[in-house]
C-alpha cells in the first residue's frame, strides 16, 4: 500500500494546552474545526489515528519531548514524529494548536476588551470598585507550524470568546468558561481564521511558485 497524500499532521490540542479541567471539552472542537479549515483549503491532512498511535507509543515519551521547555529537545521530537509519520503519510509539516489563558485589563465595569483580534464587552457584576483597573481572564488559540526539520516556520494567534461575564466580590474577581454546548462554534472558527489564515496564504503562494517553476 502506497503513502497517503497527507501534507499536514495535527497534534491534538489537548497535548499542548493549559486550560482548567472544566474547559477540556473545547479541545475536540478545536481539532475538528482546524482539520476542516485545512481540508477546505485543499491541504490533505494525515489521519488523526496515525498521529495518536505514534504519540502513544513508548509510553508517550515522544509527546513528553515535544512538550519540553528545551527548544532543541522539542525540535528533535517534532522531527522524529514527522519522519515516523512519513512511513504512512507524505508529511511536510506539523501543526501544533495550543489553547492558552489570556488576561485583559478593564478600566470600567462595562468596558470593551480586545485581545488577539477579537473584541467583546465585559459586564462585571457586583461591587466593581471605583476607577481601578480589573483583570479578566480570557482565552486564545495559538497555532505553530513546524517543518520536517523541527523548525518553526509560522506562529499565529487568535482570540476565543468563550468566557462568561465577571462577578466582583470584595477583592476577588471571578470568571468562568461557558459550559459544553454553550460555546458558539463561530467563536472557535474565528480564532482559527485569525491564527491560521496568514499561513494558508503563504502556503498556497509557495505551491503556486513551485508549480510555475516546474512548468519552465
Amino acid at each position: 500500500m502506497g503513502k497517503q497524500s497527507g501534507r499536514v499532521a495535527i497534534l491534538p490540542a489537548k497535548d499542548m494546552s493549559y486550560l482548567m479541567g472544566e474547559s477540556a471539552f473545547i479541545y475536540p472542537m478545536v481539532d475538528a474545526q482546524l482539520r476542516s479549515w485545512l481540508e477546505q483549503a485543499a491541504i490533505p491532512v494525515a489521519s488523526a489515528g496515525n498521529v495518536q498511535a505514534l504519540l502513544a507509543a513508548n509510553g508517550h515519551s515522544l509527546l513528553r519531548e515535544i512538550q519540553s521547555a528545551k527548544p532543541q529537545e522539542m525540535s528533535q521530537a517534532i522531527t522524529d514524529l514527522i519522519w515516523k509519520l512519513r512511513d504512512s503519510d507524505d508529511i511536510d509539516v506539523l501543526v501544533i494548536p495550543q489553547v492558552m489563558v489570556r488576561s485583559v485589563m478593564l478600566d470600567r465595569p462595562y468596558a470593551e476588551a480586545s485581545w488577539d483580534g477579537v473584541t467583546r464587552p465585559f459586564i462585571i457584576y457586583g461591587d466593581a470598585g471605583s476607577g481601578e483597573q480589573l483583570q479578566v481572564e480570557t482565552a486564545s488559540l495559538a497555532i505553530g507550524v513546524y517543518n520536517r526539520f523541527g523548525q518553526a516556520i509560522y506562529f499565529g494567534r487568535g482570540g476565543i470568546d468563550f468566557m462568561e461575564n465577571a462577578t466582583r466580590a470584595g477583592a476577588g474577581l471571578y470568571t468562568s468558561p461557558r459550559l459544553a454546548g454553550q460555546i458558539d462554534a463561530t467563536a472557535i472558527d474565528e480564532a482559527i481564521r485569525l491564527a491560521l489564515q496568514p499561513w494558508l496564504s503563504e502556503f498556497h503562494s509557495s505551491v503556486r511558485v513551485a508549480k510555475n517553476s516546474e512548468k519552465r
